[in-house]
């Protein structure tokens, strides 16, 4: 195998059913939202309200402890179309990034951006995926306005 070809496989992360989605450790992801679509019809019904969370393993445990209006930006970080999109289809963020440093930098970063985001904050080395419904509950309890409190 050439260097050429490793790194292709390398930049594959995930690949399922026979359309063959792929994730790539490249700058693919920071261009979309992951769960954006069914996102906007629920913060519809939470006035406007999303989650942000970093990855789509956040997203769907946060998704099943019942909060359809979250999306996950597939890093810690956000780019300027991923920006774009949580702009236009929502009115205010909850932000629930993971409770690591990047986590936590990166929380800080996104209220500052956006005055209408809260922060709800993980527990130090946590993340939601990690976490029971109850207790993702109640995180997002602890932030200002979060939708259901």
């Amino acid at each position: 195998m050439n260097a050429a070809n490793w790194w292709r496989m390398r930049a594959v992360r995930w690949m399922a059913g026979s359309r063959a989605i792929c994730f790539r450790r490249d700058s693919a992801n920071r261009r979309w939202v992951f769960n954006l679509h069914r996102a906007i019809k629920s913060a519809a019904r939470q006035g406007g309200v999303a989650i942000v969370v970093e990855g789509f393993f956040d997203c769907l445990k946060v998704h099943q402890a019942g909060y359809g209006n979250v999306v996950a930006l597939m890093g810690a970080s956000v780019s300027d179309r991923q920006a774009e999109l949580l702009d236009t289809h929502f009115r205010e963020l909850v932000v629930m990034l993971d409770g690591d440093a990047a986590g936590r930098r990166a929380s800080r970063v996104l209220a500052a951006r956006w005055p209408a985001a809260h922060v709800a904050w993980m527990p130090a080395g946590w993340q939601p995926d990690q976490l029971s419904s109850e207790e993702i509950e109640g995180i997002l309890r602890g932030a200002n306005r979060a939708p259901g409190a």
